[in-house]
């Protein structure tokens, strides 16, 4: 007698809990646009409201314009262009600067309480022109802080450029002292082309002017005689409120106003959607 088996049919697994598909998603934005629209709004309007409740930021600063010449020192390779044109901008935002113009700012008995440059400057190049940026709450200590920053990097940029001049024209002595070493029989003693010198002697002014090339090459803070610096006054940009980030912030309200009404569509019944 056969054995009856239990049927072994398993009753169908609950349904996963219904969620909005992209199909849904499209279907419900196209009836409940309204409420998409609302949050989106919404959203930009507080992301506009919480960047006007921040403190107004101030900017105010100068440019330093420079080109390259190359009539002294031939041609130049890129990388070396930009290596010239990076001195500037470390002339410009060197520590030490920035205590000599806070120093100067306040023997002229100007209001450098809220400025910190360290903190407070930016810089920008674009090709040959540096952009110096300075960001405040106090418009009037910016202008005149930049003013004084402005005139200061202006002649540390050209005290750098003269020692650059200084380099060049001291290796162009040292190739010439070293063919006339060259020159020079072993034997002495004897002129040659380079006048009574002996090879002694041509050696100490090789070692004198290697010390002299190494202290005026520090002194240079590595500018390069090919950069030119424009020293025609440029005028200090005045103070200006910043629109700080403000688009940014109304973009990012409105994306999360849109991520809510998307979200609010679930909660909506269907019958009141559209």
């Amino acid at each position: 007698m056969g054995r009856v088996s239990a049927s072994s049919e398993q009753p169908a697994p609950n349904a996963a809990p219904e969620m909005l598909q992209v199909e849904d998603i499209l279907s419900a934005a196209l009836r409940g646009w309204w409420l998409l629209a609302l949050f989106a709004l919404l959203g930009g309007l507080a992301g506009l409201g919480i960047n006007l409740l921040q403190p107004v930021v101030y900017e105010s600063g100068f440019t330093i314009l420079s080109t390259i010449d190359l009539g002294n020192t031939g041609e130049m390779s890129q990388f070396e262009e930009d290596l010239g044109m990076e001195a500037i901008g470390q002339v410009i935002s060197h520590p030490l600067l920035y205590q000599r113009v806070t120093a100067a700012a306040a023997k002229q008995g100007l209001p450098v309480g809220t400025v910190d440059l360290s903190r407070q400057a930016s810089f920008e190049r674009r090709m040959g022109t540096w952009r110096a940026r300075l960001r405040g709450s106090d418009p009037r200590a910016l202008e005149q802080v930049a003013a004084v920053w402005r005139e200061m990097a202006l002649a540390d940029l050209l005290d750098a450029h003269e020692h650059a001049l200084t380099v060049d024209g001291l290796l162009r002595k040292q190739q010439s002292l070293e063919a006339c070493l060259n020159q020079l029989p072993f034997t002495e003693p004897s002129a040659g082309l380079c006048g009574p010198l002996s090879l002694r002697a041509l050696q100490a002014q090789l070692r004198a002017s290697a010390r002299v090339i190494a202290e005026e090459r520090a002194a240079s803070r590595g500018l390069i005689s090919a950069v030119i610096i424009d020293a025609s006054p440029q005028p200090v940009v005045p103070a200006a409120p910043v629109l700080y980030r403000r688009g940014q912030m109304a973009l990012a309200g409105l994306l999360i106003g849109l991520l809510l009404g998307v979200w609010g569509l679930r909660l909506v019944p269907r019958g009141k959607r559209g």
